[in-house]
Order: structure tokens, then C-alpha cells, then sequence
């Protein structure tokens, strides 16, 4: 029964947003294009018409949502990144996380206090989704050229409106995580949110490594997500297994179970610059797991 459930409130989210975004579509898509198109706008959108996105997460829907992250029914298509944002709202305030709750944020406490030399003029965000961490650093370190990237171009559209409406500039780039065109050394810091439980094993090994790639030296890479590898009890793990299996989170168990510290070394990070950090959420209850490593200089 719990499980019954769980899976018709994850679908009630979807439903319950679902009919007034498409109801208002017409009038967000222009307000998007405007947004996008404007003269004066201080970021960028990069879409890459030849790209295929990653069938391991194009082809899944994930957490139900409809049509998936990588959805692009178009030119002028945002629907993949309005229904990450506002379902997202829903699924979190029922989780506890709050309204006010930062991704971000927990990571700029995190650079605080352990790397508070590191002051960043370039910054890249690895599978940004809507962009609200992306216009989080873009407000936080104001001289910084901010990149984001996804592999989604009807997310990217509303991400890049969504900076803009926010008057934060970013660089938004369609492009796999693990597949990077940047140079060699570009980036002071490097930061990805709840993207390890959405990739495969190989995916992530490989991003990691271009992660490190296009970090300068004594730069920091850090890679957040949801605290399930450290699960208090066997209830709790159960709870949060019941995802790979009902909620479109085909990684779920791969990112709980995997030696992330072995796969970052096998990335090139060195053993002593490589830590793990369980760190409280910015409000409400949630905790974040955060892996973090400076590249050696």
C-alpha cells in the first residue's frame, strides 16, 4: 500500500502541473524567445542541431516526469525544463526540503570552509538542468564567466530564459557531461547537482575524468547529490531503493552502491586531495552528499 501509494503521488505531481503549463505554453514559449533573442541579454544559449542525447537518460523518464529531460518537441520547446522546475517544487516541498533551499548554496558554505582561497573567474556546471544552480553561482560570483551544460535543448531554452528573467549572465551549452569541449585547464571550479544517480557507471568515470581535464591546476572539482549512500537503517534503504524500480531512476542503486573516492582516483585526483562531505541542506531537513577533489598542480 505504501508503495501504491508513493507511485500515485509522484504521477499527481505531473497531473497537477502538467494541465496549467500546457494550458499557459503559448505564452511562456514567446516570453521565453523574447527573453533569449533580446539585444541587451548578458548570457548565451549553444544548441547543437547534429547532437543525439544520451539514450541512458533521454530514453527514461525520469522521476515520471513526462517525456524525460532530454524532451524537444521543437524550435521553441521550454515544456522539458518548466516541468523540472515546477514539478520539482511540488515533489520538494512535500519532501521537506523548502522553498528556499540551495544546491548552490550548500556548495558556497563548502568553499567557505574548506577552500576559501579559491575565488572563481570561470565556472562550469555539469548537467544543469533548469539552471537554477547556474544562475546561483552566476548571482553569487558576479565577475565570473559562468558555462553551464545539459544535454537537453528544451531544457537549456528555459534555463537560459530563466537567467535572463533573473538578470544573471550564463553560458549554456547543449553537451554531454562526459564529452566536453572545452580546453585543457579552463575552469577555477567545476560543480555538478544530483547528477551522479542519473548517469551509468561508465558515464560517470568518464565525466569525472573531463571534469578534472578542464579544471586548472589547484582548481576544485565538486560533485553533489541526495545523502542516500548514507541511509541510517535498512528501512531507510529500502525506501530509497524503491526508486530504481517505480520512479524512473535507473541509476538509483548504481550511484548508491559505487566506490565514488576509487572512481575519482581512477579520474587522476590524488588520494590526499580527494573528500567526501555529508553536509546539511540550506532549510528544512535534507542532508547533501558531496564528493569533492582539487586537481594537483
Amino acid at each position: 500500500m505504501w508503495s501504491a501509494a508513493n507511485r500515485s503521488a509522484q504521477e499527481m505531481i505531473w497531473m497537477s502541473v502538467g494541465e496549467p503549463l500546457y494550458r499557459d505554453l503559448d505564452r511562456m514559449q514567446t516570453a521565453a524567445r523574447g527573453l533569449i533573442d533580446a539585444p541587451d541579454k548578458k548570457g548565451a544559449l549553444h544548441l547543437d542541431p547534429s547532437y543525439v542525447p544520451s539514450p541512458e537518460i533521454a530514453e527514461v523518464d525520469i522521476h515520471l516526469q513526462p517525456g524525460g529531460y532530454a524532451l524537444d518537441r521543437g524550435p521553441d520547446d521550454i515544456i522539458a525544463g518548466v516541468f523540472y522546475e515546477t514539478g520539482g517544487n511540488v515533489f520538494s516541498f512535500g519532501q521537506g526540503a523548502g522553498k528556499s533551499d540551495s544546491k548552490a548554496g550548500v556548495i558556497f558554505k563548502l568553499l567557505d570552509a574548506e577552500f576559501p582561497e579559491i575565488k572563481p573567474l570561470r565556472i562550469l556546471d555539469l548537467g544543469c538542468s533548469a539552471g537554477a544552480a547556474s544562475a546561483a553561482y552566476a548571482a553569487n560570483f558576479p565577475d565570473a564567466d559562468v558555462h553551464a551544460v545539459d544535454i537537453g535543448a528544451g531544457m537549456l531554452r528555459y534555463a537560459h530564459a530563466r537567467a535572463e528573467a533573473l538578470g544573471v549572465g550564463v553560458t549554456f551549452h547543449q553537451m554531454d557531461a562526459s564529452v566536453l569541449n572545452f580546453e585543457d585547464g579552463f575552469f577555477d571550479l567545476v560543480v555538478s547537482h544530483n547528477m551522479l544517480h542519473e548517469i551509468g557507471a561508465e558515464k560517470r568515470r568518464l565525466m569525472m575524468a573531463e571534469a578534472l581535464r578542464v579544471t586548472r591546476p589547484g582548481g576544485i572539482v565538486i560533485l553533489q547529490d541526495v545523502d542516500t549512500r548514507m541511509a541510517p537503517s535498512i528501512v531507510h534503504q529500502v525506501e530509497k531503493d524503491w526508486d530504481t524500480h517505480f520512479n524512473g531512476e535507473r541509476f538509483w542503486n548504481i550511484y548508491n552502491n559505487a566506490d565514488l573516492v576509487a572512481d575519482m582516483y581512477g579520474a587522476g585526483f590524488a588520494r590526499s586531495d580527494v573528500a567526501e562531505h555529508d553536509m546539511a541542506a540550506v532549510s528544512g531537513i535534507n542532508r547533501w552528499y558531496i564528493i569533492s577533489g582539487r586537481k594537483p598542480v
